[in-house]
């Protein structure tokens, strides 16, 4: 029987986070005082009647009510997608999420460049993107492991230490996805005056959360301000540690790498200040789990925070080699107070983002680094 603390039996090696990673999360993360001050405040559309507000009645997973009626009509049809449901990250996972004004404002930056808003602001209609959170271990080892057959799920009665992670992150078509509930959403979220201390905001967008384990979908209103345009004008995001971490290169300002940074930020977060951490159960091990009873999109593993340099299924035990480094992206982002940004208003010390002064104005270089397509499905 294999053991959760025998020897390795292949070739696995992941790195435990970067020293530099971890010093450029204490550099670039949010007091967790000023993100439950913000997840106070965050309304939510009743999923029956879908008015909007701040006290809710919350599922014990997935939903939330504005009044017990709501949730005592609603319950002969949410019943089903309670009960079936496997996801970790649940409704309050989704608050937290965007309470953090640095995942908000990289949240941002992948919005307007996916609907090149830096070139031309949308005011006139609605936008909305789907985006995909999922939960990985944070000991990215065990899906490696798992999907080998080296480790079993039941070895973790009591479950793993997991950590939200974004999978997918797509526009959707306003026509289609937009409905007379959404358009309300979309309509009050334009009209109220943001939570944050970043001044008015240009336009409004819409994000539909999809929670691995469940058909439920989250809708939140996004709205974009001017810092974050101003760094998605960038043309260099940051900088990157290529595949074998021989060197650091310079990446792209691109709608994957703003993902990409939020997953290592999170992944950096050893002390769980961003409280993005749920406990992953034994049950929902088994989707790594030799991959037979349940299929994970290539995409879950491309958003992993660590880079695949060799990548091999074999017949027999082991039947997975791979060798992969944890990511390091340092984003040409600083931290500042609202008190040192020249305003017209009194402003509160609220952090706002901005471009660091080496980067403006530098020209894009080429990145030297190799993109590694895996044709084997995964």
């Amino acid at each position: 029987m294999p053991s959760a603390t025998g020897s390795r039996r292949y070739n696995n090696n992941v790195l435990p986070p970067n020293p530099e990673s971890v010093a450029q999360f204490r550099e670039l993360s949010t007091p967790t005082r000023e993100i439950k001050r913000v997840q106070a405040t965050m309304k939510t559309a009743c999923l029956y009647c879908n008015n909007s507000q701040s006290e809710k009645l919350v599922c014990a997973k997935i939903a939330a009510y504005c009044s017990r009626e709501c949730q005592k009509t609603d319950w002969p049809s949410h019943k089903h997608v309670c009960k079936a449901s496997l996801a970790t990250a649940k409704l309050k996972f989704v608050h937290t999420f965007m309470a953090n004004p640095y995942i908000e404002h990289l949240i941002m930056m992948a919005f307007i460049r996916t609907f090149k808003l830096h070139e031309a602001m949308i005011l006139d209609r609605p936008l909305i993107v789907r985006c995909d959170l999922a939960v990985d271990p944070v000991d990215m080892s065990l899906i490696m492991r798992l999907m080998s057959g080296e480790l079993w799920p039941f070895m973790f009665p009591k479950g793993v230490e997991g950590m939200i992670q974004i999978k997918n992150f797509e526009p959707l078509d306003s026509k289609v996805a937009i409905d007379d509930k959404r358009m309300e959403m979309w309509e009050e979220a334009k009209a109220r005056p943001s939570q944050r201390e970043w001044g008015p905001h240009n336009t409004t967008g819409l994000i539909d959360f999809h929670m691995e384990g469940t058909d439920q979908v989250v809708t939140l209103p996004i709205n974009i301000h001017d810092p974050a345009v101003e760094c998605a004008r960038a043309e260099e995001f940051g900088m990157m540690e290529n595949a074998t971490g021989t060197s650091m290169v310079e990446i792209p300002m691109t709608p994957h790498y703003c993902l990409c940074a939020i997953n290592v930020h999170i992944r950096d977060d050893v002390k769980n200040q961003c409280r993005l951490r749920p406990q992953m159960s034994k049950d929902e091990l088994h989707k790594y789990y030799r991959h037979k009873r349940f299929k994970l999109h290539r995409s879950h593993f491309a958003m992993l925070p660590m880079t695949f340099t060799e990548w091999e299924f074999c017949v027999g035990p082991p039947f997975l080699r791979t060798v992969s480094r944890p990511w390091l992206i340092i984003p040409h982002l600083v931290r500042v107070s609202q008190t040192e940004v020249a305003t017209e208003r009194d402003c509160s010390s609220a952090p706002v983002y901005q471009l660091a002064d080496s980067t403006k104005g530098k020209k894009m270089t080429e990145p030297n680094f190799e993109i590694i397509d895996n044709k084997d499905e995964a």
